[in-house]
């Protein structure tokens, strides 16, 4: 325990404690002080994640530069940081040089506005949790150590994930050093086909995706011209159900129409097709604006985008 030295006003102090003024202010001002604003709530818990490993006194030195450098936790000017911004971060001695954890900043920035979005605040998430915690660990316990702590709270964390719908795992286009190219081709490598290169990105361009493009570049005060697929998508989808309805005929010969007729429905129905398209790894490729379904035009088109077709 530690005491003030002032003979008229005894503070009892936590064990945790050393006598570094910056730590003492923390202790007295911060720690165990109810926190009910979103971003204020988001910057500690990246500056929880930063510290794993190290003496939390670490990262409260550095936290001033961590509000520099992060645009003092601006989520959304965070989450358009690129893998430039991350090497650059990587060099700076005033924060934790550790290329996973300044890309664990970038990536919490994402899932703090993807709650937003949702109407679930990061503080409406934080507040009810802490007290289901505390329910399983009184307070009066704290005096036995931080670690009793952790467990309740995991416990409680894995609950809501799991009510939630399990853990997320998110496609590769999210990573910080995704490449487009890279990507186009190992699908074509994965089909043995030789795709014209320009075809297929316009073939997994969605209209939602150019649109968004489109207002950055405006704002940006320059003009790049984007394809969408809605085109290819319409060629792709009348080209598919004619050759199936064709090699159906030829076939099975002897089939009933009405047979042929239900399994042309199953072959070209979104279930079979979004199913065909997710096993051929498009969801990495497909260029959309926010969450799009699997069930797109582009898993119907890309024998229109080889080459000489």
């Amino acid at each position: 325990m530690h005491e003030t030295g002032d003979t008229n006003i005894k503070v009892t102090r936590c064990g945790w404690l050393n006598q570094d003024p910056l730590y003492i202010t923390y202790h007295d001002e911060e720690w165990g002080v109810p926190q009910y604003d979103s971003q204020k709530l988001f910057e500690m818990l990246c500056l929880e994640g930063q510290q794993a490993g190290l003496s939390w006194i670490t990262i409260l030195k550095k936290r001033q530069h961590y509000r520099e450098v992060f645009h003092n936790f601006d989520a959304l000017k965070i989450s358009k940081f690129t893998a430039k911004n991350v090497e650059r971060l990587s060099s700076d001695p005033g924060i934790v040089r550790h290329k996973g954890k300044i890309e664990a900043i970038i990536h919490n920035s994402k899932c703090f506005l993807e709650m937003e979005d949702e109407e679930m605040a990061l503080v409406k998430f934080c507040v009810p949790l802490l007290t289901r915690t505390v329910r399983i660990c009184p307070v009066a316990r704290q005096a036995q150590k931080i670690h009793r702590w952790v467990a309740p709270t995991l416990m409680e964390l894995k609950r809501r994930e799991k009510k939630l719908g399990g853990k997320k795992i998110n496609p590769r286009n999210t990573f910080l050093e995704w490449n487009l190219e890279a990507e186009l081709y190992a699908f074509g490598k994965r089909l043995n086909e030789d795709f014209d290169s320009d075809l297929l990105l316009q073939a997994f361009t969605d209209r939602t995706y150019v649109i968004k493009e489109e207002m950055k570049q405006k704002e940006l005060e320059f003009d790049l011209k984007m394809k969408d697929n809605r085109v290819l998508a319409e060629e792709g989808e009348k080209f598919m159900k004619e050759y199936v309805q064709l090699y159906l005929e030829a076939a099975l010969p002897k089939f009933p129409l009405e047979g042929v007729a239900g399994v042309w429905q199953h072959l070209t129905s979104e279930a079979t097709l979004a199913n065909v398209s997710a096993h051929l790894g498009t969801k990495d490729i497909i260029l959309a604006a926010g969450k799009m379904s699997m069930n797109t035009g582009t898993s119907r088109i890309p024998g229109h985008c080889s080459q000489g077709s």
